[in-house]
């Protein structure tokens, strides 16, 4: 299991020395086949347009996944609980299967199952993956269940989902949410999807689970996911790329960036989010939209010299290099050598680039 809170003492260190050091005018470019550039105070990145995804034609190709087409989202009951006084509304993003591609599994694992809540209602944003004969079960019975049938092999399926939580205040008891499958069942309460991101081994799979609690006040929030790639025989060094994507499950841009340790031994990252051109975000492809600076780590208690997973999480910043933001996650990744193989995220995404997956969150501060 991953906990991205158990690294805050690490990055919240680390970040405090980045400011310290200052702003470098460093005109360095970042070379993402290892080279990577560890001393600069935003490791080479600067606050620019760039090609549309970077100009990598396998990131333009990634989607934010597929309409759910839940009917339970126009109902009258969500309509009543999208009033703040209300409820609460969290937005959840669920994965299992082969979170990184595995091109040798030959055993079809049954995912089919459901989330059931205590009260409120659940409403399908997005579907990621679902192959052919992989669906939601309709109609739906109830606005607390949602059942589907979901089959992988040596890719992904997922979710991207809102949870509607009834004011707590009316109610004695807590509200909870149930995943249940065959392979892993769980149960969280409405406190543990305040801020969630953890990666559970399942047998040779996964489930992943990355969820926060929709401020409405926000000036933006929603999830990142893509590939954390480690190139180097040390496991310290790397690059990572995929998408940013909105609370909703829709893509607003492209990431890409590297991490690695410096000379002090500080285990930092950096990177640059563009904006993907599409309705509704009012800049053109390849779009400035933000600097990423901050630290991983390896999960904790293991051998980091065996370690095959950890967490992430930084600040974003605007042109003026002005803090707006922030993200967090989790990686899994095995070491690949320079030229990775025919290996991928899964549903296709970004295969060929070499193992490793990264999924986490982020969040933009309103302007003062």
């Amino acid at each position: 299991m991953l906990l991205r809170n158990t690294l805050i003492f690490l990055v919240s260190s680390l970040l405090l020395a980045l400011l310290m050091a200052g702003c470098s005018d460093s005109t360095t470019k970042t070379d993402t086949t290892g080279d990577t550039n560890l001393t600069d105070n935003f490791g080479g990145y600067k606050p620019t347009a760039e090609s549309p995804a970077f100009g990598d034609n396998e990131l333009m190709n990634l989607s934010g996944g597929t309409d759910a087409g839940d009917e339970v989202g126009s109902s009258t009951l969500v309509d009543s609980l999208a009033n703040p006084n209300r409820a609460n509304i969290y937005s959840l993003e669920l994965a299992w299967g082969h979170l990184q591609y595995d091109s040798t599994e030959n055993v079809i694992t049954d995912w089919s199952g459901s989330l059931s809540l205590e009260r409120g209602a659940i409403v399908a944003v997005r579907l990621l993956g679902f192959d052919a004969g992989d669906q939601i079960v309709r109609p739906r019975t109830s606005p607390t269940l949602l059942e589907w049938v979901s089959h992988t092999r040596e890719y992904f399926d997922g979710l991207l989902v809102y949870i509607y939580d009834p004011h707590p205040l009316s109610f004695r008891t807590p509200n909870t949410l149930t995943f249940a499958t065959g392979p892993y069942t769980r149960t969280f309460t409405m406190a543990d999807l305040d801020s969630l991101s953890e990666v559970v081994d399942v047998d040779v799979n996964q489930f992943s689970i990355d969820a926060f609690k929709v401020e409405r006040l926000a000036c933006g929030e929603g999830f990142i996911d893509g590939k954390w790639i480690r190139n180097n025989i040390q496991n310290e060094r790397g690059v990572f790329m995929g998408r940013w994507i909105s609370r909703d499950g829709l893509l607003k841009g492209h990431v890409k960036g590297h991490f690695g340790v410096r000379d002090d031994g500080s285990r930092v990252l950096f990177g640059k989010w563009i904006s993907a051109g599409l309705p509704g975000d009012n800049a053109a492809a390849g779009a400035f939209r933000g600097l990423l600076r901050g630290a991983w780590g390896y999960a904790p208690d293991v051998d980091p010299n065996l370690m095959d997973r950890g967490g992430f999480r930084g600040e974003i910043f605007d042109r003026t290099l002005t803090t707006v933001g922030h993200f967090a996650g989790d990686w899994l990744a095995i070491v690949t050598g320079h030229n990775g193989g025919d290996t991928g995220n899964g549903n296709d995404h970004m295969r060929g680039k070499g193992h490793g997956f990264m999924r986490g969150t982020w969040q933009q501060e309103c302007e003062q």
